[in-house]
């Protein structure tokens, strides 16, 4: 087995008193600091790309009517996914409302080209149904009460993929299983200033959880041929898991200078209470060329666990509605995360940018039983597009759906969708970045009602 490994080593246990846990072979003092590096080569290779959602904030849009307006809600939110959007809102739901649960199919894909020679993509792709939102609001005193659950993203990767005729490869595995998921569940109120102005808060319950396998075997042909038994095999194995949990406060603002204009404004920030994070590591490389999978050098194994919290960025969003007739209604968001610092991502953590978003919506009822409503939306990167260490893909978007109304009840069926073209980081640091293209769907049905 070949024996590499020319990476800095540190000191860990000042890091991560007694978290380490390592081979018991000869390799154990060499790479007792390697822990956390070791994080951030599993980040940044086949064998542990982290998908892309972690770099965006708006990979699915929070329930029925804002879905389909591009997620701008801000300045409308009077049913009960305001709850989410902006609590103040919910003070013009002057009955008791309920707003079933948002089944959404969401699917996601990502192709990083010629990855493996010309012609030969890579693509992670993810398919879920999910339950993505349920709320209800009800008056109560001089205001609004109100409960809500949302699943802001979700992913489920299960794939299975096998290359053959690779150069100078025989063959080449990967195995991945990707789930993580955000839950947000909690109680709201909003209580009217005035005509014109009414405030609100949620304060939501944050969990966060995700788990990933990631196993790749390469082998080798030593130049003889497939098949003539001087062939040579690396095996990566990777498997990380991060929970947390804590508290999301939303507050919202509405201000209505008149009749047909409306302004809203939140702010939220998520604050992680508890923390678990864990790793498992281990790489064998080849002893008959350079290794495509380890080339930090081969690793008996490296396990590290440690309650490491991370934060979050403030969320700002601001919103203006245009009700220009009773039956016509145009809305804009704009929306901004700051930057911050991800402390479990890489030796130092990754540094997530500053990203602004902007939805466009519309709504229009045909009659009094149908509705038509559309957006547009963006999707933005908070990873930097100077230095590529990390998958930056802007993506846009557009949404729709159809409503139909009886006396108490709706039922909307609708869908929203995302593309863009960008760069990634898939092959071991030092290469050069990979083009790539990402694309989101997810198609909603719900159901609305009104008591």
């Amino acid at each position: 087995m070949k024996q590499t490994g020319n990476v800095e080593q540190h000191d860990s246990s000042a890091m991560c008193p007694e978290a380490v846990r390592q081979g018991p072979i000869n390799h154990r003092n060499k790479w007792r600091g390697l822990a956390r590096p070791l994080i951030l080569l599993a980040a940044t290779s086949l064998a542990g790309a982290a998908v892309a959602d972690e770099y965006h904030y708006r990979d699915i849009l929070i329930g029925t009517r804002a879905s389909a307006m591009g997620g701008a809600y801000t300045a409308i939110s009077d049913d009960p996914s305001g709850l989410y959007h902006n609590p103040a809102g919910i003070v013009h739901a002057s009955e008791l409302n309920l707003s079933g649960s948002v089944n959404a199919w969401h699917r996601t894909r990502v192709t990083y080209e010629d990855v493996l020679g010309d012609g030969r993509d890579w693509n992670r792709e993810s398919g879920t149904l999910i339950p993505n939102f349920f709320g209800i609001t009800q008056p109560v005193g001089p205001g609004v009460l109100g409960f809500s659950y949302v699943v802001t993203d979700s992913i489920q990767e299960d794939q299975d993929q096998t290359f053959l005729d690779v150069e100078n490869r025989e063959r080449f595995t990967i195995n991945l299983n990707d789930n993580q998921s955000v839950y947000k569940l909690g109680p709201s109120y909003a209580w009217q200033v005035n005509d014109q102005l009414s405030v609100g808060v949620s304060l939501y319950f944050h969990f966060r959880e995700q788990e990933e396998i990631n196993n790749q075997l390469i082998v080798l042909d030593a130049g003889s041929g497939p098949g003539a038994g001087d062939s040579d095999i690396e095996w990566r194995y990777v498997q990380t898991q991060n929970d947390e949990w804590g508290i999301k406060p939303v507050i919202g603002i509405m201000w209505e200078p008149d009749d047909r204009l409306a302004l809203g404004a939140s702010i939220r920030q998520a604050n992680v209470a508890s923390a678990e994070n864990y790793l498992f590591f281990t790489c064998h490389g080849s002893s008959i060329s350079d290794s495509a999978l380890c080339p930090e050098g081969d690793i008996d194994y490296v396990e590290l666990s440690d309650d490491i919290r991370r934060d979050h960025p403030v969320e700002i969003r601001l919103g203006a509605a245009w009700f220009h007739s009773p039956r016509f209604l145009l809305s804009a968001d704009i929306s901004y995360h700051t930057a911050h610092t991800d402390v479990v991502r890489g030796v130092d953590g990754r540094d997530v940018e500053g990203t602004w978003n902007i939805a466009l919506g519309s709504e229009y009822y045909l009659n009094n039983q149908w509705a038509v409503r559309s957006g547009v939306f963006t999707n933005r990167a908070n990873t930097s597009s100077d230095v590529v260490a990390h998958d930056h893909v802007n993506l846009y978007g557009i949404s729709a759906s159809l409503a139909r109304f009886t006396r108490n009840s709706s039922l909307d069926l609708g869908f929203s969708y995302s593309r863009g073209r960008g760069e990634g980081q898939v092959l071991p640091a030092g290469n050069e970045p990979q083009t790539m293209v990402a694309e989101n769907i997810t198609i909603f049905l719900s159901s609305s009602y009104t008591f």
